[in-house]
């Protein structure tokens, strides 16, 4: 993937602050964590969140 192409930082993050917030840390360990600042680590949670929320859903069988 070319720089020009390379996913945004927090898209990048999404699924490992996801993963560390389910386990109860705050956004601002999170982001300490991370090394990113607590801005990135929140609109992070928010993108992942957001494609929850459009994903398709299944049928049940």
């Amino acid at each position: 993937m070319s720089e020009a192409t390379e996913r945004p930082v927090y898209q990048r993050i999404s699924a490992e602050v996801q993963r560390l917030k389910f386990l109860g840390l705050s956004l601002s360990r999170i982001a300490a964590a991370l090394e990113v600042s607590d801005k990135t680590a929140a609109k992070a949670l928010a993108w992942v969140k957001q494609r929850e929320d459009i994903a398709p859903v299944r049928a049940q069988d």
